[in-house]
């Protein structure tokens, strides 16, 4: 028998907590939080840039704290904001050449944090936790049929 829906949540929020406890411990050392890492790990291979809206839906938050953490980004130099080219509404935030340099470095936190989840854990059973989350994911999207 699987958890109760109580033990489902707390370990859902713990797990939550912890991920996020680890990319911060490691992001620290380049005064960086979890927040402005996820921002520079996502526009780490976007030349380009990408609009904060863009940026607000793949990391799922919300439109204040996108723009506070951008904002903090560019403060320190890692990143620029610039006009759209095809809509004169949107800003695209990209990297700067010193936001690239660290990337790196935030791209080796995530990945510590990702192997030390993988840890102990035979692939198997691994791949089969991630087709599991694409099944939650696409469940509290929409894509599967309610109860």
């Amino acid at each position: 028998m699987g958890p109760s829906m109580q033990e489902f949540w707390l370990k859902m929020k713990t797990l939550l907590v912890l991920a996020r406890q680890a990319i911060n411990q490691r992001l620290n050392d380049l005064g960086l939080t979890s927040a402005a890492g996820d921002i520079i790990f996502n526009l780490k291979e976007e030349l380009a840039g990408l609009s904060q809206e863009e940026l607000r839906e793949r990391l799922s938050i919300g439109k204040a704290a996108i723009s506070r953490t951008v904002d903090t980004l560019v403060q320190k130099g890692y990143a620029r904001r610039a006009a759209h080219p095809q809509d004169a509404r949107l800003r695209l935030v990209s990297l700067t050449q010193k936001g690239r340099e660290i990337s790196g470095r935030v791209a080796e936190a995530y990945q510590a944090v990702f192997l030390l989840i993988k840890q102990d854990i035979p692939e198997e059973d691994f791949r089969r936790v991630g087709l599991m989350l694409e099944r939650i994911q696409s469940n509290l999207s929409g894509g599967g049929k309610p109860a």
